[in-house]
């Protein structure tokens, strides 16, 4: 009888840890997914405008790849990163 127990649940460990490897070579695809229905997310400098010369560049216009296209923002500061972390609804 003790080993009956003892059998029903290393079958259910087993399960356990078939599932979480299973889940496991997924992680890739869940971050894809995740990645591109998210609001808010990384995006790369394209383009931009300024003035001045040299490290004394004032921007006026950056315009950003992202997951959901491009994106323009008018700086405030005058600074454009090559990476931002945008809201694809409102800009910064």
């Amino acid at each position: 009888m003790m080993n009956q127990k003892r059998i029903a649940a290393f079958k259910l460990l087993s399960g356990l840890v078939r599932f979480i490897g299973a889940l496991s070579k997924l992680w890739l695809l869940g971050l894809i997914v995740l990645f591109f229905m998210m609001e808010t997310g990384p995006h790369l400098r394209v383009e931009y405008t300024y003035r001045g010369s040299g490290e004394y560049r004032t921007y006026i216009r950056c315009t950003y790849l992202g997951a959901r296209g491009f994106q323009t923002i008018y700086p405030d500061t005058g600074q454009c990163s090559v990476i931002a972390i945008l809201n694809t609804k409102g800009g910064n």
